[in-house]
């Protein structure tokens, strides 16, 4: 290689290596998670019968291999937590987009949450998500027939650092 072009090799290094840099200044620091509602309560133990974790496990775990397929399995985490079977999962739905969608370019996001292709779900689970630059906040709760002792199983899994 002759003097000429290793000091356009090295130039052109120095270019992508700026680029790279101000690309990263300028995607911003990472997203924070909205604190949870109110209605969500945290647990230390798991307090359901063996088929309801069945089926719980089952809807999250559709959810999370859709994340990890879509995001990557790199910090994405699931909090887990219980909802009193008698409150709306629209409104759990709605306090998430009040707080991502309306100031903080959240979107509404259809690729992790179950479809028409696991239709089966739908009848013992919800689910809804939200996306913005890569990252991702993706709520699954059972339906209330399928809770127990007045409680449902709610899980969000998100890839924002904690």
């Amino acid at each position: 290689m002759t003097g000429k072009h290793r000091v356009r090799g090295l130039v052109a290094d120095a270019l992508l290596v700026l680029v790279a840099t101000m690309l990263g200044a300028c995607s911003g620091p990472a997203p924070s998670m909205p604190a949870p509602p109110a209605v969500l309560e945290t647990t230390n133990e798991y307090a359901f019968s063996s088929a309801t974790r069945c089926i719980d496990g089952q809807t999250w775990g559709e959810v999370w291999d859709r994340a990890v397929g879509e995001f990557g399995r790199q910090g994405l985490r699931i909090e887990s937590y219980v909802m009193s079977r008698h409150e709306s999962w629209d409104e759990l739905k709605a306090y998430y987009a009040e707080r991502l969608v309306s100031d903080r370019g959240w979107r509404a996001d259809e690729t992790v949450v179950f479809g028409a292709e696991a239709f089966i779900w739908s009848d013992f689970a919800w689910s809804f998500a939200f996306r913005r630059d890569g990252y991702v906040i993706a709520l699954v709760g059972l339906r209330s027939p399928h809770g127990e002792g007045g409680y449902i199983p709610v899980n969000v899994i998100t890839n924002i650092p904690e």
